[in-house]
């Protein structure tokens, strides 16, 4: 214990806050015994309606007489009422003391990280909120500090008004009253585990892929995901964070990290999940953000972490589609997905996946310039186009699940099923063909997402009618690859995209596509192989599928122009994200 006397305001402080965090639990044990109570009442005064309720009336007034004689010659009488207030007192003995050992262990934290292993290993509450007040006051305008007490002292990390609000008060009333601002909301709360966590600062990188490791699908942005970060954990140490309900990141368990480290489609993790609350804080040090953060918790908190805590934010940029598309979104993720704005608004670089989406995101950042935010660096990083290989012998049996039809040529369509990817412009495409006499089968590969019924009742509708078509939604990355390259030509006729993975996936297989003539899909077409039209018009989709399924000359040309596209991988890509995300360095080529 330091030898110090702390100041009376902080020994007043500390009181208080024990205090209310035993009146905050009193009350809440209040609440749920006045709740239940009310609910037994209620019961019992529709029980006392009923018609076995009045003919048992005598035998439960004989019933009573006995009890109150037993009363009499009782020695006791701790009724519910003394059992519950003694279970009360106990328990408010616990919670709270461990509230404050952690709530002084973070503070501690705190205090070494500004001035170094002198903090006393054996402080009391007002002792450390006395050497935390100083440390503020001689650090007044240091934002990192007042961001890292914000999370020390509220176990949560702040909103930027938040921080702005605390920050403000301890310039202008002084660190005291700010802290006796911040303990009195926090006391007040809710309890969460992470009021009895510990924190820890991280300076290795740091990655927040919290919505991949939630997820088992394998596909758009979690295979991105998947793909880099194992990767670029190779190149440096880094530490994954997770986002908790609490407010706080903390470790992953091991069975998201499974999800993003080692994750294999279908295969179930028996690894635990086993939660760690530590408080995990990124310290001087970079955060990249590989994925959209939709949680607005969450993207407020980074948002505030890029702004204020002195550490780097950096992301990954998918497309703007929520903004220029709304309405292809169901009604639940429209109102969600504006909630990462916050997040890539403070990023200090950022990667997209396209061209077209530096282009979108740069429009839409200076328009955000009205608000007084800009200053973010954008490169373009295309993702990869390479093709996995595929065992011959496991070739063979996923080309018997594909050739329903033998001898027709494959017309094969990848991609989740929703409006947006307009796969009902490539059935009705298919019907006009099909009546015109042409012979060829057509497999959807994908996975229901939002209104897929529509598409559902589409292709039921055309296999009644004895057309070729069908939905396979539970396919490997073998049965994948092989339908790509089995397939006489792929059809991406999406109405907006990012990037349209399946567009380079078929060309790098000399699979020629059908793809739509703007935006990023265009973009990823432009390197050959590929005949794009308007993905509204009905007439120019059928055209190009009859082009591709009659002329043996313009189909040949297509194919070599894809065998020809350059090739890239998962490996450069990750590279070139990382070495721009952590390290700021411009890209070679853009």
């Amino acid at each position: 214990m330091s030898d110090k006397l702390p100041a009376k305001w902080a020994v007043g402080l500390a009181d208080a806050f024990e205090s209310q965090l035993k009146v905050a639990k009193d009350d809440r044990e209040l609440k749920r015994q006045t709740l239940r109570a009310e609910r037994a009442q209620a019961e019992l005064a529709a029980f006392k309606q009923s018609p076995w309720w009045r003919a048992t009336g005598p035998l439960r007034r004989r019933a009573h007489r006995l009890k109150q004689n037993r009363r009499k010659s009782s020695p006791t009488n701790l009724n519910a009422a003394n059992m519950v207030a003694a279970t009360r007192t106990v328990n408010s003995s616990t919670t709270p003391t461990a509230m404050t050992t952690a709530l002084i262990s973070r503070i501690r934290t705190v205090l070494i990280a500004f001035d170094g292993p002198t903090a006393d290993a054996d402080l009391e509450l007002s002792e450390a909120l006395d050497a935390l007040a100083a440390l503020l006051d001689s650090h007044i305008e240091d934002r990192s500090l007042a961001w890292l007490t914000h999370i020390a002292v509220a176990a949560r990390y702040p909103s930027t008004e938040e921080l702005q609000a605390f920050q403000t008060e301890s310039v202008v009333a002084g660190p005291p009253a700010a802290l006796a601002q911040l303990l009195a909301d926090s006391s007040s709360r809710r309890p969460t585990v992470a009021q009895t966590a510990e924190l820890e600062l991280v300076t290795d990188v740091v990655v927040d892929a919290t919505s991949t490791s939630h997820r088992d699908a394998q596909t758009g942005i979690p295979r991105v995901v998947r793909e880099c970060v194992p990767r670029w954990a190779n190149r440096a140490p880094l530490r994954l964070i997770v986002w908790d309900p609490s407010g706080a990141f903390r470790p992953p368990t091991e069975h998201e990290r499974w999800r993003i480290m080692d994750f294999v489609p279908r295969e179930q993790s028996k690894l635990s999940a086993e939660i760690d609350h530590t408080i995990l804080v990124p310290w001087q040090t970079v955060v990249v953000v590989p994925e959209p953060t939709a949680q607005p918790g969450r993207s407020r908190a980074l948002a505030c972490l890029g702004e204020y805590s002195g550490n780097d934010l950096a992301g990954i940029f998918y497309d703007a589609i929520y903004l220029s598309l709304p309405d292809t979104f169901p009604d639940e993720m429209r109102v969600r997905m504006p909630n990462y704005t916050p997040t890539f608004r403070a990023c200090k670089r950022i990667s997209t996946i396209s061209h077209t989406v530096k282009g979108d995101l740069t429009g839409l950042l200076t328009a955000f310039s009205n608000a007084g935010f800009g200053g973010q660096r954008i490169h373009a990083h295309p993702l990869p186009v390479s093709a996995d290989e595929v065992q011959p012998e496991d070739a063979e049996q996923n080309l018997q699940r594909l050739d329903s039809v033998p001898g027709f040529p494959l017309v094969l369509s990848v991609g989740s099923f929703e409006p947006r990817k307009n796969q009902l412009m490539t059935i009705r495409a298919a019907e006009l063909l099909w009546r015109e006499g042409m012979q060829f089968q057509l497999a959807f590969i994908g996975w229901d997402s939002w209104n897929a019924e529509i598409t559902s009742r589409e292709i039921e509708r055309a296999r009644s009618n004895g057309r070729p078509v069908r939905i396979i939604r539970k396919a490997d990355e073998g049965l994948l690859w092989t339908a790509y390259r089995a397939a006489r030509f792929s059809m991406y006729i999406s109405l907006v995209e990012g990037f349209g993975l399946p567009i380079a996936e078929s060309l790098a297989v000399g699979t020629p596509v059908i793809t739509s003539n703007y935006g990023a899909m265009a973009e990823v077409a432009a390197a050959g192989g590929a005949i794009t039209v308007d993905p509204r018009n009905l007439t120019q989709v059928a055209d190009a599928m009859r082009t591709l399924l009659t002329d043996d000359d313009a189909y040949a040309a297509l194919r070599d122009a894809a065998l020809a596209r350059p090739q890239s991988n998962w490996d450069i890509y990750a590279a070139a994200t990382w070495d721009w995300l952590v390290g700021g360095n411009e890209p070679t080529k853009a």
